[in-house]
This record gives structure tokens, C-alpha cells and sequence, in this order.
């Protein structure tokens, strides 16, 4: 409704515009003349759209003779007026603990290797990919299974 709303004003302001500027100098049949006017955009912060897409989930398999990583890679696509940005962070819960269910004695952790610094984006940006991993760095002394933890991708827009 904001959007059909924003485009009927825009509208209604450029008749107004333009009979304004013919009626401060009209071209009559009498005179030569020509007039310039200014052409130009409307936009406001509900124009900006993102689209952040991330894994459902990270696989990182099993390895017993060193380290593993799955990948959590996420994409950015976006189309910001000037001025607005974007910032996309991924931080391991629990400082990356992965336990089995049900909770047993063992553990493994997991790090965020790759670009794990939040990410800032403004302006136009097409399907840009950010390379990031969960990386397990040892295996070493765990029971073989399968554990699990979490991790949050963190979005924050700003508008103008």
C-alpha cells in the first residue's frame, strides 16, 4: 500500500512540476522558446531490499587424523539508496562446543575460519559470497559420533 501510495504522489508531484514550470514561461505560438527542467528520482529507505542467504546447516566430517570443516559460506545480494548499509556478522554459540545427544562426557569445538570479520555492504551489490568455514581443529581423544552446536548469522540494516 506504502509503495502504490509513494507512486501516485510521485505522479501528482511531477504534473505539478511541470505546470509550474510552463506557467513561469509559457511557449505561445508568438515566440520562440525552449525550457529546461530538472528530471530526477524519489526514493526513500522502504526503495532499499536485501536478500542474506546462509546454510540450513554445516556438515563437518568426521576426520581422525587432523582437521575438518564444513562450509558456511553465506551470499549478500542488495540494492541500498546512498547512504544506507548493511552488516553481516557470524559468531559461534557456546564458543563453538559440540556435544553429543544425549549429553555424554566428550566434546569437540569448532572455530569460524575464512572472513569471520562482519562484512559491510551499501549500495548495489549482486549475489556476492562471503567464504567462511567450521573448522573441528582435532579429533583427537573424542568418541567417534555425532555432536552438534550452533552458530548466529547476525543481520543489521541502516537506513539513511
Amino acid at each position: 500500500m506504502k509503495k502504490i501510495l509513494a507512486v501516485a504522489l510521485a505522479v501528482v508531484m511531477m504534473f505539478s512540476v511541470s505546470v509550474l514550470a510552463f506557467a513561469a514561461n509559457p511557449i505561445t505560438q508568438d515566440t520562440d522558446q525552449t525550457e529546461t527542467i530538472d528530471v530526477y528520482t524519489v526514493v526513500d529507505a522502504a526503495d532499499d531490499t536485501y536478500t542474506v542467504t546462509v546454510p540450513a546447516s554445516v556438515a563437518i566430517p568426521w576426520n581422525n587424523d587432523g582437521a575438518s570443516s564444513g562450509t558456511a559460506d553465506y551470499t549478500v545480494s542488495c540494492n541500498l539508496v546512498a547512504g544506507s548499509t548493511l552488516q553481516v556478522a557470524a559468531a559461534a554459540n557456546d564458543g563453538g562446543v559440540m556435544n553429543t545427544d544425549p549429553v555424554g562426557d566428550d566434546t569437540l569445538t569448532f572455530a569460524l575460519t575464512g572472513t569471520t570479520e562482519a562484512q559491510s555492504f551499501s549500495g548495489y551489490v549482486t549475489s556476492q559470497t562471503v567464504d567462511l568455514d567450521a573448522t573441528v581443529s582435532s579429533f583427537e581423544g573424542v568418541a567417534v559420533g555425532e555432536y552438534t552446536g550452533t552458530m548466529t548469522y547476525t543481520v543489521t540494516y541502516t537506513a539513511v
